[in-house]
């Protein structure tokens, strides 16, 4: 005949196994601490209740047989059963919660290998030795980040040349220049207070023949 196996049972688990897996549970957000509690609360009273009525209906039916055709007395109210308050998390349970915090936090910093292996850790020697590991693969002096792999290394930002100042140009004016100059300056000035219909021929003397010449057909008709 082949061989059955044996069927694993919750009632067959050791109390120790299945306090982790509760307390697994709760860390993942499956269920809660409060809930745990109530229902083991919930469970103490149902067996007093059951308790109780087995008591009663042994009590019936010695009274059935002691007083035949007497009416049973009336089975007394039961009062429901005072709701679990909510319970405050046990210490350990709350150091758990952020053991468990540190080490998702500092977890997110690798991927890939890296991070399996960080996990493996944690599995085998649980989240206090996983945390230390990632500590120290942070300590280290150019410990790669997220990914593990060599990063290349950070330049310094090139500094901006400073910009060229050109001194102005001296600029050297010869007596010539200088004649030239003033006899221009002399030459607008007087041409301004000409009418319009003379401006036009002074302009093409002083184009024609200099402003020397315009200028002294100007004093001329001034006189």
């Amino acid at each position: 005949m082949p061989k059955t196996k044996n069927k694993i049972t919750l009632s067959s688990l050791p109390v120790v196994d299945l306090a982790y897996a509760v307390e697994c549970l709760v860390a993942g957000g499956k269920t809660t601490t409060a809930e745990v509690l109530g229902l083991a609360a919930d469970r103490g009273k149902r067996i007093a209740l059951l308790e109780a009525e087995l008591r009663e209906l042994r009590g019936g039916v010695v009274a059935s047989k002691t007083a035949k055709r007497r009416r049973p007395a009336a089975r007394p109210v039961l009062a429901p059963a005072p709701k679990a308050a909510a319970a405050r998390p046990p210490s350990s349970l709350n150091a758990f919660r952020k053991l468990q915090g540190k080490y998702m936090g500092l977890l997110r910093n690798f991927t890939g290998p890296l991070r399996e292996r960080i996990k493996g850790i944690a599995k085998a020697q649980k989240f206090p030795a996983a945390i230390a590991e990632m500590k120290n693969l942070l300590a280290v002096k150019g410990a790669p980040a997220k990914t593990g792999r060599k990063t290349a290394p950070k330049t310094a930002p090139a500094r901006k040349a400073a910009p060229m100042i050109v001194a102005p140009r001296k600029l050297t004016i010869t007596p010539k220049r200088a004649a030239q100059l003033k006899l221009q300056g002399v030459y607008i000035g007087m041409i301004r207070s000409l009418p319009e219909s003379v401006k036009a021929r002074i302009k093409t003397i002083a184009k024609d023949k200099g402003f020397a010449a315009a200028i002294a057909v100007m004093k001329k008709a001034a006189k």
